[in-house]
């Protein structure tokens, strides 16, 4: 089996290449006058045969995944908005796969008396913050009465972080001719090289500035406009996970994590793709459909 063999000189060269990035508060906040979201036309993905997949999702007229909804909302109507990244948005699968859509079909099969929209606000690659801003320029105009908030490990992370991340990744593994099948040990070496980052850049800064105060906004606005909140995290670290717990505790806002709901090793897309698959995502809507019948029989 072939194995990753990363010497000393490009060891340095990865650490030296996380050393040049300046980081200050200037970039790692959301820049709101400047930002524009991009939602994907297309999804590839490799299965496990090492073959490029592609699918073209339903991107609608307000450009997020599915089918068109109107602004206005009749009485008989109860709308759910999930706002997320790449797992809300469904990377690797089929419209009809992702939690979204099955949840929408799980609410109409079982729950009568009420027509039930559920909105794919998933937006692959975005932090909290910019997850809330999802919430105050698209989410709130269509008046959702439950907003499922999908966070992800990663959204300790500044985009712009991300984005420099994944260009020097390219540009090390072009350079040394790390093959496809390696790639996911690479891949490693910088998730290591992550953690001496996050103190670099100051961890209880990113923790304030990008997971709880985008949590407490988030708290604030659904007692102002009236609709129930759910959390659902991918992956938390320890800390992440306290600090959502600690504004979940009271038992208002349920907070759903993941690894509580199955085991994301067995089901991933492929060797190639961690994304979940459609079985996983199926199980993830039956979860979300009995906290849901919670919310409004209670």
């Amino acid at each position: 089996m072939e194995t990753i063999n990363i010497d000393n000189e490009i060891e340095k060269e990865i650490i030296n290449e996380f050393e040049k990035v300046n980081f200050n508060k200037s970039i790692i906040l959301f820049d709101k006058s400047q930002h524009s979201i991009e939602i994907y036309r297309w999804i590839s993905y490799y299965d496990d045969k090492g073959d490029l997949i592609s699918i073209k999702p339903t991107i609608n007229s307000d450009n997020f995944r599915g089918k068109n909804y109107s602004i206005e909302k009749s009485s008989n109507v109860k709308r759910v908005v999930v706002i997320g990244d790449s797992h809300t948005f469904g990377w690797g699968l089929k419209d009809e796969e992702t939690f979204p859509y099955k949840l929408e079909e799980l609410l109409n099969n079982q729950i009568l008396g009420y027509r039930w929209e559920v909105l794919n606000m998933g937006y692959p690659g975005i932090n909290l913050i910019e997850k809330l801003q999802v919430l105050k320029y698209k989410g709130i105009k269509y008046n959702p009465d439950i907003v499922i908030l999908q966070h992800d490990g990663d959204d300790i992370f500044p985009q712009l972080y991300r984005q420099w991340e994944q260009q020097i990744f390219n540009n090390l593994s072009t350079k040394y001719n790390i093959s496809f099948s390696l790639k996911r040990d690479f891949i490693r070496y910088f998730t290591h090289t992550r953690e001496k980052i996050q103190y670099k850049i100051g961890y209880k800064f990113l923790l304030n500035e990008l997971i709880e105060n985008p949590i407490l906004e988030f708290k604030n606005i659904s007692g102002q406009i009236g609709f129930k909140l759910l959390i659902l995290s991918f992956y938390p670290t320890d800390d992440q996970d306290k600090i959502i717990r600690k504004h979940t505790e009271n038992g208002k806002i349920p907070y759903l994590v993941i690894n509580s709901i199955l085991n994301p090793a067995f089901y991933k897309i492929s060797k190639y793709e961690p994304h979940l698959n459609g079985h996983a995502h199926e199980i993830i809507a039956k979860k979300i459909y009995d906290v849901i019948t919670h919310i409004i029989y209670d």
